[in-house]
């Protein structure tokens, strides 16, 4: 746990300028993440990962209730002041992890850039972690294999980065209890991936 607390703090140094120059993958991914997420006037969505609250702002728009979890209180304030300036009420910003996420039930999970900070074990422990929230449906927009990365010029950090291929993604959902709807590529090592509970 101790590597999640270096994401924690490093994130926090970099929360207020953390909005300024998003790659066009991210800014994909994040479009791509509030289509397929689609939430009803009665849905509660948890946004883990949440950041400054990109993707959780966009979804407030249209859900009952947002509720944002970061593991960084920097980019978590950052994500509060945003919502305040924007007038946005139906949004709450809290400490919470893919691990703990401190949200006892959603109806959709998003997470858009930020799974990508687990190790693969990690990742399919959140996605146990995830299923007991109990969502009908989860959207993840990331870092992911789809393919044979390029080592020389690999589109992500390799010290702070652990994207899993997403072979391994689709099982941990699979295994999880859900069953993908939808799959988008955006680059070779970015994607979006939509999954729906059976039964």
């Amino acid at each position: 746990m101790n590597k999640y607390k270096d994401h924690a703090e490093r994130f926090n140094e970099i929360a207020s300028g953390y909005d300024e120059d998003k790659s066009e993958e991210y800014k994909k991914a994040l479009i791509n993440a509030i289509k397929e997420a689609n939430p009803s006037k009665n849905d509660i969505v948890a946004d883990i990962g949440t950041g400054t609250g990109a993707l959780a702002l966009e979804l407030a728009k249209k859900a009952k209730k947002v509720k944002g979890r970061d593991i960084s209180e920097g980019m978590l304030q950052e994500a509060r002041e945003k919502s305040k300036k924007k007038g946005i009420k139906n949004v709450e910003f809290k400490r919470g992890s893919f691990l703990e996420p401190n949200i006892e039930k959603a109806d959709i999970v998003v997470t858009n850039f930020a799974m990508h900070h687990l190790t693969d074990k990690d990742k399919k422990r959140a996605m146990k972690k995830i299923s007991n929230i109990n969502p009908q449906k989860i959207v993840i927009g990331d870092l992911m294999f789809f393919e044979d990365i390029d080592k020389e010029e690999p589109f992500y950090d390799a010290e702070v980065d652990n994207p899993a291929r997403v072979s391994y993604l689709i099982k941990s959902l699979i295994d999880a209890g859900y069953v993908i709807i939808d799959l988008i590529k955006i680059h070779p090592e970015v994607g979006v991936i939509v999954a729906k509970r059976l039964g």
